[in-house]
């Protein structure tokens, strides 16, 4: 697929291609397509600029397209000092390659020689149909007024910059360590513009078969066809997956997969991921993946959430989706009115009572996650839940 970066840097595009080189994303520049135009940067806030430059690059080329604006913060200048969204331009004045250069290096210079800080960088990507997608990263950086003897054009203050994850100057990464993603902010680039760009046909046609393998065999309880709907919990499974895989990283087209497919089998008498990891086999051999097998042991081993594992990140991110749907609020809510299904006599003395017994078992789910994101979000989900729980006691007076 082809992409257009929407920049008229060259050091920026290449650095992007680079990311990309062997991906299924074709990264393109402006000149590539003939395209011409500067866009004026009016706005105060990087979000901002880069919606700008998305929206005006997307109307020249009418392809996918991305635009990304930054703000600079450095730890030892005071807000009102702040480059901010005018790293190139000070006091009002647009900076070339080397102005600009030289102006940082004696800014740091000022500073002791060297200061901590962060881009704050805003993506916004416009996809084939025109659908707008935004997201904001943080990336931690160390500036130092001894520079590097590599430049990069477009890029000089790279050369004042060194990576704190790798203890490299920017500009001295190679292309093999930027395929590596170790940097924070090139491998949430990476993961963001495939999640958006690169789901296949394949992940429509798995949508649609789990679909109708559910309402082939639907789930017989009264209660559970009604509130445990299996379709409506992959696609909150999915919610969650896209959360988790933001900060996790993963495959997301084996995510994807494995989320529609997870669920798509039951029967009382067999587990249902060993039901449907046969279904998944069976959607494969129709429509050939090359990864299937992979995606199999996703689906086939996704329940498996309390034995001592070694598990890839997909598997992680899967099982801590599927726990944060099963386990929530949503789950005590599902056990509270089933008292009222089986005793229709219940009071709320009863659901209180019901509700009591069935929340440790979901406090107990904590163990089972696998992510640190997955942990903290369930930590924030019992600590509402038990903040509920307070409420109705003291509302019931005991």
């Amino acid at each position: 697929m082809q992409v257009l970066y929407g920049t008229n840097n060259p050091g920026k595009l290449k650095r992007i291609q680079a990311i990309f080189r062997e991906s299924n994303i074709d990264i393109v520049g402006p000149q590539d397509l003939g395209i011409q135009i500067d866009v004026e940067e009016t706005g105060q806030t990087p979000l901002e600029n880069a919606r700008l430059k998305a929206k005006a690059f997307y109307a020249q080329a009418g392809t996918p397209t991305f635009a990304v604006d930054s703000g600079l913060y450095l730890d030892k200048l005071p807000a009102d000092k702040q480059p901010g969204v005018f790293v190139r331009r000070v006091n009002g004045v647009e900076l070339n390659d080397e102005e600009m250069f030289v102006y940082y290096q004696n800014l740091l210079v000022t500073l002791g020689g060297r200061s901590p800080g962060y881009w704050l960088d805003w993506l916004v990507l416009i996809d084939e149909g025109g659908q707008l997608f935004e997201n904001e990263y943080r990336e931690e950086t160390f500036l130092t007024a001894e520079a590097s003897l590599v430049e990069i054009l477009g890029q000089p203050i790279s050369a004042l910059e060194i990576d704190p994850e790798l203890n490299q100057y920017k500009t001295e990464i190679t292309p093999e360590q930027r395929l590596a993603k170790s940097n924070r902010f090139d491998r949430r680039i990476y993961n963001f513009l495939t999640m958006h760009l690169e789901t296949s046909d394949i992940c429509g046609l798995a949508r649609e078969f789990a679909r109708e393998q559910m309402e082939k065999n639907p789930v017989r309880d009264r209660l559970n066809r009604s509130f445990r709907d299996r379709w409506a919990h992959t696609n909150r499974v999915l919610s969650w997956a896209k959360r988790l895989q933001k900060e996790e990283g993963g495959d997301w087209e084996m995510i994807e997969l494995a989320t529609w497919l997870h669920d798509c089998g039951y029967d009382r008498a067999r587990p249902h991921a060993e039901i449907a990891a046969e279904k998944a086999s069976k959607f494969f051999a129709i429509h050939p993946y090359d990864r299937a097998e992979d995606v199999i042991s996703l689906v086939r081993n996704h329940s498996r959430k309390e034995e001592d594992l070694a598990l890839s990140v997909e598997m992680r991110v899967l099982m801590d989706a599927d726990t944060l749907d099963e386990k929530g609020a949503l789950a005590v809510l599902l056990d509270a009115m089933s008292e009222v299904v089986e005793n229709p006599h219940a009071c709320y003395e009863d659901v209180y009572g019901r509700i009591l017994r069935y929340f440790p078992e979901v406090r107990r789910e904590a163990r089972r996650l696998k992510t640190e994101a997955g942990k903290r979000i369930f930590n924030r989900k019992i600590q509402w839940m038990e903040g509920c729980i307070a409420a109705i006691r003291e509302e019931l007076g005991e």
